[in-house]
């Protein structure tokens, strides 16, 4: 899997946040949803970028815990190469799209759903 597929892109984050805090905060959500049954934590760093208040998330598992992934394509801006935020997953199996949907849709990110 290309390391693209292992990033989380989290925008509008906290003044302040800490990599450390973040790590913390989204291992601990990811166990609550039942994403994560590794007993070792999902996100294994962190990179935050204060000055246009977004960060990127290293994990191991939170695309393929819901199945193999057959294609992922983030999305980046032409001019600058840079993420736009956004990615499209697509499962192996149809049914592991749903599922992902149904667990990552609303899922509550600090004061954000």
């Amino acid at each position: 899997m290309s390391r693209q597929a292992q990033r989380l892109y989290v925008g509008n984050i906290p003044f302040g946040v800490t990599e450390e805090s973040m790590a913390e905060f989204f291992n601990a959500q990811m166990r609550l949803a039942g994403l994560s049954q590794a007993p070792s934590n999902t996100v294994l760093a962190v990179q935050i970028n204060q000055d246009n208040n977004f960060a990127f998330l290293e994990v191991k598992e939170l695309f393929t815990c819901f199945g193999p992934l057959k294609a992922f394509n983030l999305v980046k801006a032409s001019a600058t190469s840079l993420s736009n935020g956004y990615a499209f997953c697509e499962y192996v199996e149809i049914g592991a799209t749903d599922q992902a949907v149904a667990d990552l849709n609303g899922m509550q990110l600090g004061d954000k759903k």
